[in-house]
């Protein structure tokens, strides 16, 4: 019998087999083709080493059929003194091959020379062009022989001439050579920046097509960038989270840059100096990492699960922010930008942390890390390479760095649109189930609210029926004769009890009907309710010597709604009164109790006043908040909460209170023809 391990290992030798055969089999079916794209990629991204050749006497316009680099036909001439006049470059014996396009961050301007010639039997146009969209300075000198035929400024800083050069986002002139001529391209190149070298020549048809198929993907990167922006808006005013709102502003300053370095300023003038434009370009890129900084931070919680690194990346973008500073001061003082491969070395250390945090994050298992690393990964190894493959000169074409790199930016936006959007889930399901536990919690909050309203019903009525019961032990234990108390047990006592225990029953169906949104409403006499109201309380009202005030509107009065409700509300507020006036021993206790319609707004409206020495909660609205009571600690001050609820959910209502010369004054209105439709109050709509 195989045990386990055997079997994991006879499986691993099938799956090696497996793979083995598909790679054999792909490798053996695609090998020309992959060898065939690997020397396509060595030919143009490996620079041609050795000894640095002279360059060939002329690039012939009658061989261009497309796109062609010309830095096998350039020379090079260093200018550290910023001295040299085209006259004076000419005739200079220092010419040096041009062995690379970008010859790297220069503090001085160097002078290219290139000679062109049409040994075909036509008349050639081609447009020459720089790849460095935000070249300060470019000055070109079209020579015939030793004479001067033509000057142009196509550099960024200077002022650019319709008449002269094409609007386009690339420094670039038209050159007409007619069959047998010969031309000598002198520039004269002069940055703070990194310097782009080489000229590139191109057919009209080809300058075009290269024009739309640029155009044509940044505008597509505009659109997708544009669209993880309003997403990540929607999303921040949805989940109210930082995140989603520093990745928004991450995109934008990512935007901005690639629209800046692609040149696009010289396209739209806005009238800003084109030296803003410069600084403003490493002021995004700056600005994009501090936002990812802090976005990296607020994602991974940082603070609480990493805290070094936490510290670290905050030190990290203090620096940044002075970045960010440089580059605007850049603007007045060019000189400052020399100082960019510094910033860019901070730039990389702050996304080598990243990766670092999170290969922690998914050792420490937080949630969403594998995602977070993937985007870090796939960004910045690929950012990472292409610059150092630019900055070495292993990639000529500089327009497949440019465009390529918002393609990589557009692929770490979506990953982490997408960690962003499984952590949103993830807290929405958290919250789902902290509602579901806030529902168990209120269901048994509501259950006690119930109790007690119950046991605020029948405090009175049980205190009723025990002196009832009280009364008739008494006539049974210390009576001579039963019989003589006969009648009164009979007609009075019994009765009394029955009564009592009729409310308490009646109470509890009262709650399930009041509490119910099936219980139909009907018409009665809120005159009645309180005959009946005042009779319950009547032996209260003896026992404190209260004298009860009645006014009753003259005419006959009829609501519609629940008789029950109305009596609930009376209870309470006569038999508040009642107990306040026995609590501050109330020599002349006095209630006024009136009811009237209200013609004008078709409402009966209730008043009880009494002279109980008014409400002392400061506001008066807080003797309807649950559980507050004046009356001590054995009492459940749930009554006025009760009467509350049903008078403006049950009866569509509202009832106010105010402190009066001695006492304090409820007033409460109902319409007369019933409230809105009816709903259980709120204190049972959890589940009870």
């Amino acid at each position: 019998m195989i045990g386990r391990p055997s079997l994991h290992r006879a499986a691993s030798r099938r799956l090696s087999f497996f793979s083995r055969s598909c790679l054999d089999c792909f490798l053996g079916s695609f090998r020309p083709y992959i060898l065939a794209v690997a020397a396509t990629v060595l030919m143009n991204i490996v620079p041609a080493s050795g000894t640095a050749l002279a360059a060939p006497p002329g690039f012939d316009l009658a061989d261009l059929e497309d796109t062609a680099p010309l830095l096998n036909w350039m020379d090079t001439l260093p200018d550290p003194e910023s001295g040299r006049t085209w006259q004076t470059a000419l005739t200079a014996e220092e010419w040096q091959p041009l062995t690379m396009p970008r010859p790297g961050y220069l503090q001085h301007p160097i002078w290219t020379r290139l000679e062109l010639v049409n040994s075909g039997p036509l008349p050639r146009t081609v447009i020459l062009y720089n790849q460095r969209p935000l070249l300060a300075h470019l000055t070109v000198f079209v020579l015939v022989g030793n004479e001067l035929l033509e000057h142009r400024d196509l550099g960024f800083f200077e002022p650019r001439d319709p008449r002269r050069d094409i609007i386009h986002r690339l420094a670039n002139m038209p050159v007409t050579l007619a069959p047998g001529e010969t031309r000598t391209i002198l520039a004269r190149l002069e940055t703070a920046g990194l310097m782009e070298a080489d000229w590139i020549a191109a057919t009209e048809a080809a300058f075009a097509r290269k024009t739309l198929r640029e155009f044509m993907i940044l505008g597509l990167y505009c659109g997708v960038m544009l669209a993880l922006m309003g997403q990540m808006l929607f999303f921040w005013l949805t989940y109210r989270k930082p995140w989603f709102l520093i990745l928004a502003a991450y995109a934008l300053c990512f935007l901005l840059y690639m629209l800046i370095v692609h040149g696009s300023p010289r396209i739209a003038d806005l009238g800003i100096p084109a030296q803003v434009w410069v600084a403003a370009a490493g002021t995004f890129v700056f600005l994009a990492v501090v936002c990812l900084i802090s976005f990296s931070i607020s994602f991974l919680d940082m603070a609480r699960t990493m805290p070094w690194v936490h510290r670290w990346l905050r030190g990290l973008q203090g620096v940044l922010v002075v970045a960010v500073a440089t580059n605007v001061l850049a603007a007045w003082w060019p000189e400052l930008i020399r100082f960019s491969p510094f910033w860019g070395a901070v730039g990389r250390a702050a996304g080598a942390t990243f990766l670092v945090a999170g290969i922690l994050a998914v050792i420490r298992k937080l949630d969403h890390a594998w995602l977070y690393l993937l985007g870090h990964v796939v960004f910045f190894l690929a950012s990472a390479t292409l610059a150092s493959m630019f900055h070495k000169n292993y990639i000529h074409d500089l327009s497949s760095i440019i465009l390529l790199h918002p393609l990589v930016v557009i692929l770490h936006m979506t990953v982490l649109v997408l960690s962003l959007g499984m952590l949103a889930r993830h807290d929405v399901q958290r919250l789902a189930r902290l509602d579901l536990l806030l529902l168990e919690q209120s269901r048994f909050a509501a259950i006690g609210r119930t109790i007690g309203m119950l046991a605020h019903q029948w405090r009175a009525p049980l205190a009723r029926l025990g002196a009832q019961l009280t009364e008739l032990r008494t006539y049974f234990r210390f009576a001579p004769d039963i019989r003589d108390h006969a009648p009164v047990i009979r007609d009075d006592l019994l009765p009394a009890m029955q009564n009592g225990l009729r409310h308490m029953t009646d109470t509890v169906r009262d709650f399930q009907d009041f509490f119910s949104a099936d219980h139909p409403g009907e018409d009665y006499d809120p005159s009645r309710v309180l005959d009946q109201v005042l009779d319950m309380l009547n032996g209260q009202i003896v026992s404190t010597c209260a004298t009860v005030d009645r006014h009753d509107h003259p005419g006959p009065l009829s609501l519609t709604g629940h008789p029950s409700a109305l009596a609930h509300v009376l209870m309470v507020l006569t038999g508040n009164a009642l107990e306040m006036f026995s609590l501050r021993d109330i020599q002349k206790p006095r209630m006024a109790i009136t009811l009237e319609h209200d013609a004008t707004a078709d409402q009966i409206v209730l008043r009880v006043e009494d002279n109980a020495g008014g409400i002392t909660a400061r506001p008066l609205e807080r003797i309807f908040v649950d559980f507050y009571s004046e009356k001590g600690r054995y009492h459940t001050g749930m009554g006025l909460g009760i009467a509350k609820k049903l008078v403006e959910e049950r009866m569509g209502g509202s009832i106010d209170v105010k402190n009066i010369e001695q006492g304090a004054r409820f007033t409460v209105r109902i319409p007369r023809k019933g409230g809105p439709p009816h709903k259980a109050p709120t204190f049972l709509s959890s589940g009870l």
